[in-house]
């Protein structure tokens, strides 16, 4: 059986299970009337003066569900056994997060109140178990407090209706939360295998709407401590402040905001503070107030994801499509929540499906964008395999060439001497201008690694046999990351250029040598130079770039530079490698010192 047959079986069970438990109910073995008292009246009575309340200041309905205000209230349930036998019953009080601090009283005689026992369940359904005599007509008196207006079902079921709605309900809601929650540990799993921050925000946001389901459903805080009725409610705005703190900073993560569209990332940072401040506040805000902030909150989330989706769409993201969708369902749940049951309500089923829809929708966007990763590594192993393949069969071309050319050459050694001599020379400044381009690099026309080993070395020995200083700098561009990250390669190659040609106009001297000595680093060797001299003109150079304007794909920024300088007077048991390990000491201590300076350090003998 594949998962969309056993998806659809499921799906059977469950519509079958609330179709038979809502068929379930009392027969007309029993007639039922409910009533209710007005609020202004209901706030000022208790159970001493409740049976002395004349029948036409109640309010009769016609079906179990009854509206309540806020506050204390008042109901009434009148049965008349119409059997000529004893009959058992379970009285249902479904009214969820709203309902608390119930009290059931049965009317004896035309006065007296007794006191009658109900018990709870863990989703805060309320019950109380019932017996009528044959012929039998009796009034239960219901005082229930409500959080806010809301109506509230009473229900009267057979003890065998009664299981079957509890099952009913235990089912629903084991697969809405007990689902979501199985996600979450699955994530926690992938989490450890991959030790990818995304997918721990996923995993975080996952259990906070496992939470907030069950809070839904109410399996709530009050659920195992009725005693305290102000914990009633609370869970709502942390977990749905949480959530939405969740949500966008995975997607914050996922789809790199703070490179891509630094505005936008501090939106939804500032946003996430906000959501920190309203957990602390909610505690002391009513629970009308709370729910109502909840949805709220569900509609900024959807309109801040908006710029997100624009932003997606724009730079034409492979994901774009599907995290429209994810939009669209998330304010789905959350509009026709408030069309459908107002402001001041969260409904649990309609938001299970939403968590559903969401959660899945979210978890198919992390598996095809893995996908998408996937295939481009590929693309670019196999771009990257031929590369290499046309490399090697040129080389192979350039032997065999080499060899045709030897060949020929010892064949007519003997008969053209003259013209072999012209060729050596002319061969011989070939190799001379090779050699000469090989010491140069080709990005920045600085002398390249290669040359400045060999310069340094040359300097040294020169220094050392004439007794004059010799100084290094070491020059490295700050956050030139920053600049590959924002512009590509492209526009770091861009200011590699624009800075060697200013280091060309600060080295007056040619004696003075400019190298590249690898990415974002430079090296200046300065022979016959002394710590002031060289700290002279690194200054300057430092300056010349901070009034510079680099120039990337019509964008102006400003570079700086950090500059380290040492310099050899002689020392002792001193090699080059000391030199540059001292300038290099310098450049990090103008790095940690806030970068965009130049310092000095003392050469040490290794």
């Amino acid at each position: 059986m594949d998962f969309y047959t056993r998806t659809l079986v499921w799906c059977f069970v469950l519509c079958f299970s609330v179709f038979k438990s809502n068929a379930s109910t009392t027969t007309n073995e029993i007639n039922q009337e409910y009533f209710v008292l007005p609020s202004a009246i209901s706030q000022q009575l208790t159970d001493k003066n409740i049976s002395s309340i004349s029948p036409e200041r109640w309010i009769g309905y016609q079906s179990s569900a009854i509206q309540l205000a806020e506050g204390k209230n008042w109901l009434a349930v009148r049965l008349h056994n119409n059997s000529a036998q004893s009959l058992e019953r379970v009285l249902v009080i479904d009214g969820r997060q709203f309902v608390f601090n119930e009290a059931i009283y049965r009317l004896t005689g035309d006065t007296q109140l007794n006191s009658h026992p109900s018990e709870h369940r863990i989703n805060n359904l309320i019950y109380s178990h019932l017996t009528l005599s044959p012929n039998e007509t009796v009034t239960y008196y219901i005082q229930v407090h409500s959080r806010a207006e809301n109506k509230v079902n009473l229900t009267l079921l057979e003890e065998s209706a009664f299981e079957a709605r509890l099952t009913t309900d235990y089912f629903t809601s084991g697969i809405a939360i007990g689902g979501i929650g199985a996600i979450a540990i699955v994530l926690v799993f992938v989490f450890f295998a991959t030790a990818n921050k995304t997918i721990l925000l996923l995993t975080g946001y996952f259990c906070l709407l496992a939470i907030n389901l069950a809070v839904m459903h109410g399996i709530n805080l009050y659920s195992f401590y009725p005693e305290y009725q102000n914990v009633q409610g609370v869970e709502f705005p942390i977990f749905t402040s949480l959530s939405a703190l969740a949500i966008l900073w995975f997607s914050s993560e996922l789809f790199t905001l703070k490179t891509t569209n630094k505005k936008l990332y501090l939106v939804y940072y500032a946003f996430g503070l906000s959501m920190l401040v309203n957990v602390a506040l909610s505690y002391f805000l009513s629970f009308d107030t709370n729910v109502m902030l909840c949805n709220v909150i569900y509609h900024i989330v959807t309109i801040l994801l908006l710029p997100l989706v624009i932003h997606l769409w724009r730079i034409k993201h492979s994901l774009a499509h599907l995290f429209t969708v994810f939009v669209l369902l998330q304010a789905s749940a959350s509009v026709l929540n408030v069309l459908f049951y107002g402001i001041f309500e969260l409904n649990a089923e309609l938001f299970t499906i939403g968590y559903w829809l969401t959660g899945l929708l979210i978890i198919f966007i992390m598996a095809r964008q893995a996908s998408l990763e996937i295939n481009a590594k590929q693309v670019a192993q196999k771009a990257a395999l031929k590369n290499a393949l046309m490399s090697r069969q040129a080389q192979d071309e350039l032997l065999s060439l080499q060899e045709e050319t030897q060949e020929q050459l010892e064949q007519r050694v003997q008969e053209r001497t003259l013209e072999l001599n012209i060729a050596l020379q002319e061969l011989e400044e070939a190799n001379r201008e090779l050699e000469q381009k090989n010491t140069i690099d080709e990005l920045t026309g600085l002398f390249n690694r290669r040359y400045y080993d060999q310069k340094l070395l040359a300097e040294f020995r020169r220094s050392r046999r004439n007794l004059t200083p010799l100084s290094l700098v070491v020059i490295d561009i700050d956050h030139f990351k920053t600049i590959n990250d924002q512009f590509g390669h492209t526009g770091g190659d861009t200011c590699l250029i624009k800075l060697a040609k200013l280091i060309k106009q600060c080295l007056r001297r040619s004696s003075d040598i400019g190298c590249r000595y690898g990415g974002e680093e430079f090296c200046l060797i300065l022979p016959e130079t002394d710590t002031d001299g060289a700290i002279s003109i690194a200054e300057e150079l430092r300056r010349q770039v901070v009034t510079t304007s680099f120039s990337i794909e019509q964008h102006s920024i400003s570079l700086t530079i950090s500059c380290g300088v040492s310099t050899y007077k002689q020392q002792s048991d001193v090699n080059p490698i000391d030199i540059f390990n001292a300038a290099d000491k310098a450049l990090y201590q103008a790095k940690e010192n806030g970068r965009n300076q130049v310092k000095e350090f003392a050469i040490t003998a290794t």
